[in-house]
């Protein structure tokens, strides 16, 4: 049997790798483009 706990034990771990691995893949202008995007929709 598997506690809660350790189900979101091992969901958050998944999570973190999978952030890791789309953060490294991802292409840097591509990141500052979204990052600026978000900006200029915050701002208007």
């Amino acid at each position: 049997m598997i506690t809660v706990p350790a189900l979101e034990r091992m969901a958050g771990s998944v999570n973190v790798s999978l952030f890791r691995i789309a953060v490294e893949s991802l292409d840097s202008s591509f990141l500052l483009m979204m990052i600026r995007l978000s900006v200029f929709v915050d701002t208007t």
